[in-house]
């Protein structure tokens, strides 16, 4: 895009104005098609783009090669190019919302005990444990098996 000319750009920039909703927040919404994620779309060198990358390319320039476009807003219809940061995939996922990147965020298990120090466990699949949470499980399984034998000899 960056070779287009002057016209084109002219075009473009049109085109994303006329279908756009600034808000409070700064955000220039999307108002025109968007993907399932709701991401905006529009047709631009005959093929469908995302117009936050459109945007991106016309007022900053192109996107650095092995980044993608973060919405430091959290809305994905919004193009406006100030509110966009390339980052890396992985950057890109802890930022946002999903139980993964919730997950990784998570400084505390969920009855209050820090992951940190000798508290800190990994799983064999990578995850982190909660250390104390870990031996109150295995505490409460050995009492259980204990309690089923019991009632087994019982019988």
């Amino acid at each position: 895009m960056a070779d287009a000319d002057e016209q084109y750009r002219l075009q473009l920039y049109n085109k994303l104005v006329s279908r756009t909703l600034i808000t409070a927040t700064g955000c220039w919404y999307w108002l025109g098609g968007k993907s399932k994620a709701g991401y905006g779309q529009m047709g631009a060198f005959g093929i469908s783009q995302y117009t936050h990358i459109v945007s991106y390319e016309l007022f900053i320039g192109p996107v650095p090669d092995g980044l993608e476009l973060d919405h430091k807003c959290r809305m994905p219809a919004c193009w406006n190019p100030y509110h966009l940061e390339p980052v890396t995939h992985a950057e890109n996922l802890l930022r946002g919302e999903s139980p993964y990147a919730k997950k990784k965020r998570q400084t505390h298990c969920k009855y209050g005990h820090p992951f940190e120090g000798e508290n800190l466990v990994f799983n064999a699949d990578g995850t982190r444990d909660c250390r104390i949470c870990r031996r109150r499980r295995w505490r409460l399984k050995e009492q259980r098996e204990r309690t089923k034998q019991l009632q087994k000899y019982e019988q």
